[in-house]
């Protein structure tokens, strides 16, 4: 008899406890008390277990979009330099090739030999295969300044020797700001009542981790000379109201970690582009908030909006101003359900990304390329373009590690 009594009690403990854990699971998680934090804590440890045993550099392999094997041939003759960002023989680094792939620099570029020291970091990554080139660029004297995404900006020497390193957790984007230094968006997790770095909340001070990516300018001695909340930018310009168009309901009691904006490029308005785009003055800032599916270009001298839009682009990258007096934009098209199975090994041939412009003072809009079945191309997250100067276009299609060279195609008018 007490064999079975004891058999009742362990039993009924063993379902008690099933059913009041998950109960207080969801308690702490809306709480974010410390379990719910050490749940984090433990959650990056298991990642990184996981990651001490893989043998092969699962960050940066993914299966392909296109049928059949091997690389893309080039077919142009000219003797043009692409500076590049790449993942080489097991390692990050940064090149810069003729057409022909005949190397002329090349700077090894791995995260451990760089930043050592990774207390500026929540999660640092673990091992050189956990992190990657997102940002990069060549400068006339040949340096190259780049990002570690979400790990900090370098400069190199063009013999490769560190000139300086800014360890900030640093997001996507790097462009040359008009006068000195470098436009950066950085990585913060902030709290409410900060005024204008805070989220929109309706709840007193208090920490909820709200990610979010300010502008930073960083002077040519890694300097940060200018910070600037996005939050602030959308609160001064009178536009809050498009800070909480989303699913977030902001009651007192909502609890939320994640990042309300996600802003993935900022680049400066060239002086040269000033005269066709008058509404617009050299130095003014166009930004990417790719959970909005926005543009908007900021004013520089007092972070107002000057001009902003919604579509027909989605999850967006990299929009650059174009002497036409129009903004171009990689239309990522991300957001669209059933372009990869949940196992990420089968892909959807009906997903397809393009490349658009917009005319900012008439709102217009037209697919550039990506927009005939001959065109096709996927890349649903990052993304670059790189306008030439004879009306040419570099792509980089991220997800095949390709760079193409494309001509102009007029062929889809939106009003």
């Amino acid at each position: 008899m007490r064999l079975f009594d004891k058999l009742l009690f362990f039993s009924c403990g063993a379902v008690l406890l099933s059913l009041l854990m998950p109960s207080f699971g969801v308690y702490s998680g809306d709480q974010r008390n410390e379990l719910f934090h050490k749940r984090k804590s433990l959650n990056g440890v298991a990642y990184s277990v996981r990651g001490a045993f893989n043998s092969r550099p699962g960050n940066f392999l993914q299966p392909s979009w296109h049928e059949g094997k091997g690389g893309a041939a080039n077919t142009l003759s000219d003797d043009g330099l692409v500076f590049v960002s790449s993942f080489v023989d097991g390692t990050t680094g940064l090149q810069l090739m003729r057409r022909n792939s005949t190397i002329v620099a090349d700077w090894s570029v791995r995260f451990s030999d760089h930043v050592p020291e990774t207390s500026h970091l929540a999660v640092p990554p673990d091992g050189d295969w956990k992190i990657d080139i997102h940002g990069a660029l060549m400068i006339p004297a040949g340096d190259v300044v780049f990002n570690f995404e979400r790990g900090g900006t370098l400069k190199l020497s063009r013999c490769g020797k560190a000139t300086w390193t800014l360890a900030h957790p640093r997001h996507r984007s790097l462009s040359r700001a008009l006068f000195d230094g470098y436009w950066i968006l950085g990585r913060d997790y902030l709290n409410t009542g900060e005024g204008r770095h805070s989220p929109p909340s309706p709840k007193p001070a208090t920490q909820i981790g709200s990610m979010t990516n300010p502008i930073l300018r960083v002077s040519e001695e890694r300097t940060i000379e200018d910070r600037e909340p996005i939050f602030g930018i959308f609160y001064d310009s009178g536009l809050e109201a498009l800070l909480i168009a989303t699913a977030h309901s902001f009651y007192a009691s909502e609890n939320f970690d994640t990042e309300l904006v996600h802003s993935s490029t900022v680049t400066a308005m060239p002086a040269e582009d000033s005269a066709s785009l008058p509404m617009f003055e050299a130095g003014d800032l166009l930004l990417s908030v790719r959970l909005y599916n926005m543009l908007l270009v900021v004013a520089r001298e007092d972070w107002r909006i000057r001009w902003h839009q919604t579509g027909p682009w989605n999850r967006q990258h990299d929009p650059e101003f174009l002497p036409d007096g129009t903004i171009s934009v990689f239309d990522n098209k991300g957001y669209r359900l059933g372009c990869s199975t949940t196992d990420g090994q089968s892909r959807n041939s009906a997903c397809s990304t393009q490349i658009m412009n917009v005319d900012t003072a008439t709102g217009v809009t037209r697919v550039l390329f990506g927009g005939r079945p001959e065109e096709r191309f996927v890349s649903l997250i990052r993304g670059k373009i790189a306008p030439q100067p004879d009306g040419s276009y570099m792509i980089v299609e991220i997800a095949e590690a390709r760079a193409d060279p494309v001509t102009y195609f007029d062929v889809t008018d939106w009003s």
